[in-house]
């Protein structure tokens, strides 16, 4: 998300200096590695195929040979029929498979009551070459993102935004983004923001920790990217084909059922037997044996909304947030940080619109 918005600064001619706590790479967020879903069917936010469908374009006009970031493929949600997701997403432009002919079609085991949704217009995407793409913009322009570089307090005023780094430096600039993910709650503590604004945005967001593995992507299995929802419509489990550096192609496969944790620092690893439930899970769905199974662990920054939060913090004139969503982010975020670059030029004051003001309303 910080990327996205520098990059799209930059190509409107504004200098950027984009600070990064990580080392360059850090799998600390949940946009990282080289397999993200892209999808235009969405029951999360009625713009978000909107969104999807620009990112696409964005993300395809980044590469130098078709298909080096962008994979189209079709998404199958599968769901119960008489969930609030079939209810959600159903209409009469969307593929509907039953359970036999989506076994029939993709080798997917589904029960007698679920029911296949297809978005044709969903891809597969490399997010460690987008975030490659937007480091050469921001780097072609001057400066290029400075990694393991810490914030330790920052301060804004009528003017202007002073940011303090780790080795002392004082940094000062006409405007600051945060597009910190699980470390936005800090980030608002090291600041002076008012303390009501400031309460009300750590306490929105809430961190989860959500177990990710991977496979050798079975030999006989079409391209296709399966997502199983909840019965409230909420996303169970997806997967899709990572294509690795070098030709190996894997099935990665991550469940939303991870524990809430209190701060980025304390994601635990994963198990052997979360291993071993995931690959039952898997092979059970699949009616297939699947190899050794190598796990991580994803960190999903969430609001009360599942939405990311993208406009000016209430209460400043020159501080803007870009973060958040869940796993919503990275697929989003070329559009929105295109979207956020160019709100950042308006004179008008727009915080009364802010999405922030909604977290705490029903």
């Amino acid at each position: 998300m910080g990327a996205s918005v520098a990059a799209a600064l930059v190509k409107l001619g504004k200098t950027v200096v984009v600070l990064d706590a990580g080392k360059r790479g850090h799998d600390a967020g949940s946009s990282h590695g080289h397999a993200r879903v892209m999808r235009t069917l969405s029951s999360e936010a009625r713009i978000f195929p909107e969104t999807a469908e620009a990112s696409l374009k964005m993300m395809q006009r980044m590469e130098t040979k078709a298909g080096q970031i962008v994979r189209k493929m079709p998404a199958m949600f599968i769901m119960k029929t008489d969930s609030r997701g079939y209810r959600d997403l159903r209409s009469a432009s969307v593929e509907e498979l039953t359970a036999v002919r989506v076994r029939t079609k993709y080798g997917f085991h589904m029960a007698s009551d679920e029911v296949g949704l297809v978005d044709n217009g969903a891809a597969v995407f490399d997010p460690d070459m987008v975030l490659k793409r937007f480091y050469e913009v921001i780097g072609n322009a001057g400066e290029p993102v400075r990694f393991n570089c810490q914030v330790v307090k920052w301060r804004h005023d009528a003017d202007s935004v002073t940011v303090t780094t780790g080795n002392d430096a004082s940094l000062h600039a006409k405007q600051l983004v945060m597009a910190t993910g699980g470390w936005t709650p800090e980030l608002v503590r090291l600041g002076d923001l008012d303390p009501d604004v400031a309460h009300s945005l750590g306490d929105s967001m809430s961190l989860l920790r959500v177990p990710v593995y991977f496979f050798r992507y079975p030999a006989d299995m079409p391209d296709v990217i399966p997502i199983t929802l909840f019965s409230n419509g909420e996303i169970d489990m997806y997967a899709m084909p990572e294509y690795r550096p070098g030709g190996r192609k894997l099935l990665k496969v991550g469940f939303h059922r991870g524990d809430r944790i209190e701060h980025p620092s304390s994601v635990d690893p994963t198990g052997e037997d979360e291993k071993r439930h995931a690959k039952r899970y898997m092979e059970d769905r699949l009616s297939r044996k699947l190899g050794p199974c190598n796990a991580t662990v994803c960190l999903y920054a969430k609001t009360k909304s599942d939405l990311p939060l993208v406009g000016r913090v209430p209460k400043t004139k020159n501080v803007f947030v870009s973060t958040y969503g869940g796993g919503n982010c990275a697929k989003h975020a070329p559009a929105l940080g295109d979207a956020l670059s160019y709100l950042m030029q308006s004179p008008h004051d727009l915080s009364e619109f802010s999405p922030l003001l909604a977290l705490d309303r029903p």
